[in-house]
């Protein structure tokens, strides 16, 4: 975060208050929130699960793109994307393709994982011998992840 309240990747600049309030953004103050104004640890909490949970409906939702994948991802990845339900891809509002190649039989474990875009991707890497957890704190994100989990691993990936 800039010392105007910004933030930046790939030479895109937005105010981390856009869109949240009618007042002009004030100065982050340390140990405050982004707009000023203290906050609380469970402040916080709520309202990442508020925005995330119930404020964005689809990636074209998101009031910043401070956090976006600078590079295409690798061409089996992309295949990969490409067949994840459309509901999960909609709404990942994550950074990139973290998930390695060469992870088969492996475990991994995906904190913060939303609509579990990287955790089906995940899933077709690891093979039916991985394994595959995804955790986030938000119920809504969680219920897209589950909902097209079963059908992706048994019809898409053809696992057991």
């Amino acid at each position: 975060m800039s010392k105007t309240g910004k933030e930046s990747c790939c030479g895109a600049t937005t105010a981390c208050c856009e869109g949240g309030t009618d007042a002009p953004p004030a100065e982050p103050k340390a140990a405050s929130g982004c707009c000023g104004g203290a906050q609380t640890d469970q402040d916080v909490v709520e309202g990442v699960k508020e925005y995330y949970g119930q404020t964005l409906k689809t990636s074209e939702s998101l009031k910043t793109s401070a956090c976006t994948a600078c590079e295409r991802p690798h061409d089996k990845i992309a295949r990969i994307i490409e067949k994840i339900p459309k509901e999960v891809n909609s709404k990942f509002y994550g950074c990139g393709f973290p998930t390695p190649l060469g992870i088969e039989g492996m475990r991994v474990l995906d904190l913060g994982c939303g609509s579990g875009r990287d955790c089906y991707i995940a899933s077709a890497l690891v093979g039916e011998q991985g394994r595959v957890i995804g955790v986030d704190m938000t119920k809504e994100q969680l219920a897209v992840a589950r909902a097209h989990a079963k059908e992706y691993c048994t019809g898409e990936l053809g696992y057991r």
